[in-house]
């Protein structure tokens, strides 16, 4: 198996120089590494301009990275002797939505035979470098990248535009990293988060969890990817979690069986992922169902904000959850300050709460949460 990766951001972000530091770092860990360059700017160096062909520039982009990425995805495949392979990607199919509107972006892969699942799904790991115009503005320049000619508004524009086109991400292996630190203090972090990511270092859960005291107004959440989700756990040995999730997302449908493994503290645990076949979730989900229990659902919303990447759940199931919503935020460090959304309201941080992970307020029929709150949680109606 090739792996693939997609390192993107806003203009000026640093990312050429984070690439390489990004393909040392993969090298450094015994990966073959391949690389595929930024489209939009070879094809703009050699001559098309994206402001006269419009949406056409876009659709040549879309192919033209399909293709290159699929050609070096079999090329890589093609090595003997090392199952370790990853692609690097300067930039991934979906930052063509981030110049593009919601309809044409939907439109042009639809012509091409994908859906939005596949598209963010081939990609095992995404880094967003914020752009400097965002938090390092004495460094925004245009002089080191010729197809460059965004204002400073333009660029956080793009950022913004950027950082939504990536919500939505089924294993949610995307990590922004901002202007908080020095440059170089930018590149460990992107290191750090790539190493977790891919398996490399020890990835840990480390997201902070915030109960809401009722669910915001779907007018009220920002541009955002919205996703049908339905879970359930199955019995496992000591304190492992053992969890299958059926994932649905404009048109695609994603299995994957995830298994959780206790840490010493209560913020981290370490998470194993994998794919499974839609006949492999049903089997394990029927074994769930003969002990009584229905399975979670929720609706999650994903959205950027504050330069984190955030998930509000909202859950429709078991009858005991309907509209309770819970927002996670996964900073980059354990120790990082997290931003609450303005639009959210009154939250409770239940981070460190065994009561509230997913498994304890699935398995319960009257949780902790209902008497905290004083009663059920109001009923929840998109309308």
């Amino acid at each position: 198996m090739v792996q693939r990766i997609a390192l993107t951001g806003g203009p000026c972000a640093g990312k050429t120089t984070a690439l390489v530091r990004v393909l040392e770092t993969l090298s450094e860990a015994g990966y073959l590494v391949g690389y595929c360059e930024e489209t939009a700017t070879r094809l703009i160096s050699q001559g098309l301009n994206p402001r006269i062909l419009g949406i056409e520039f876009q659709r040549l982009i879309l192919r033209e990275q399909l293709h290159a990425e699929d050609l070096m995805a079999s090329g890589l495949a093609a090595y003997p002797g090392t199952n370790k392979r990853i692609l690097v990607c300067d930039r991934g199919i979906m930052d063509v939505a981030a110049y593009t509107t919601p309809e044409e972006f939907e439109m042009l892969i639809k012509e091409m035979g994908f859906n939005r699942v596949a598209l963010l799904d081939r990609y095992q790991w995404v880094g967003h470098l914020v752009t400097a115009a965002d938090g390092a503005e004495t460094f925004y320049t245009k002089t080191n990248n010729d197809a460059r000619s965004e204002s400073i508004e333009e660029a956080r524009r793009l950022d913004k535009r950027t950082q939504e086109a990536w919500q939505g991400h089924p294993h949610a292996r995307y990590a922004i990293i901002d202007n908080a630190t020095d440059f170089d203090g930018k590149l460990r972090r992107l290191r750090a988060a790539m190493e977790r990511g891919l398996g490399i270092a020890e990835a840990l859960q480390i997201e902070r969890k915030f109960v809401l005291e009722k669910p915001p107004h779907i007018s009220a959440i920002p541009p955002h990817e919205e996703i049908e989700i339905e879970q359930a756990y199955l019995q496992n040995p000591g304190d492992i979690e053992d969890r299958i999730r059926k994932w649905r997302h404009r048109g695609g449908v994603l299995y994957t069986r995830t298994f959780k493994l206790p840490k010493e503290k209560p913020l981290t645990r370490i998470r194993r992922e994998e794919p499974i076949m839609e006949r492999e979730y049903y089997r394990l989900r029927g074994l769930r169902i003969l002990e009584g229990l229905e399975p979670l659902g929720k609706h999650r919303f994903c959205f950027a904000y504050a330069n984190q990447h955030c998930r509000l759940d909202v859950f429709t199931a078991p009858s005991h959850l309907i509209g309770m919503a819970v927002l996670e935020i996964e900073p980059l460090e354990a120790i990082d300050k997290v931003k609450i959304p303005s639009f959210i309201g009154s939250v409770t941080e239940v981070t460190d709460d065994a009561r509230y992970t997913n498994r304890r307020l699935y398995e319960e029929r009257a949780p902790a949460s209902k008497q905290l709150h004083g009663g059920g949680w109001r009923f929840w109606r998109r309308k």
